[in-house]
């Protein structure tokens, strides 16, 4: 196994949309373990892979492509700690497994004895936070009832303003 192997795992399943973020780590994990026997990756290989990987992505832009080679470091730095296993176990207990959350477990796994603390340091952060489902459904019902705010206003500006300009002459 080879650098290119590890970055064609993450790309070729980056690409496939039924694939969900477990099966990426999984797949990335699993061939980071080939090549690198659980051992830490050395900076200079992981600059290769992510490299690789991001010839190879569809990132688009400079800066897609720098925010996602962070993201990706800090999984390959994060495969050594029980990253796959704290991944199954984030989505065994929260349901769904995203890319922030892979990228927070990547993060605590490293800072915590276990991986069972990193998990439960991420769901405890997140439900201060208060990102659940409900919170994010409130949010857009506000923003849309903002919206509605917004255009009852312009369109009384403008019927204020057609009667200002009407009464004063003016063309509007």
């Amino acid at each position: 196994m080879s650098n290119a192997t590890i970055a064609r795992t993450i790309t070729s399943n980056e690409k496939k949309a039924s694939d969900t973020m477990q099966t990426l780590v999984m797949a990335m994990v699993a061939e980071c373990y080939n090549t690198f026997d659980g051992d830490d990756i050395p900076k200079d290989q992981q600059d290769d892979i992510l490299t690789r990987v991001a010839k190879d992505s569809t990132w688009g832009d400079t800066d897609a492509e720098g925010a996602r080679k962070s993201e990706w470091r800090a999984c390959l730095i994060a495969y050594p700690y029980y990253f796959a296993e704290a991944c199954k176990l984030f989505r065994k207990e929260h349901g769904e497994l995203r890319r922030a959350h892979m990228l927070k477990i990547a993060r605590a796994v490293v800072k915590h004895e276990s991986y069972r603390e990193a998990v439960t340091t991420v769901v405890k952060s997140l439900a201060a936070k208060g990102k659940g489902r409900k919170a994010t459904l409130g949010m857009g019902l506000g923003i849309i009832k903002n919206l509605q705010t917004r255009a009852r206003n312009v369109i009384a500006f403008r019927k204020e303003l057609a009667a200002l300009c009407a009464k004063h002459g003016i063309d509007y």
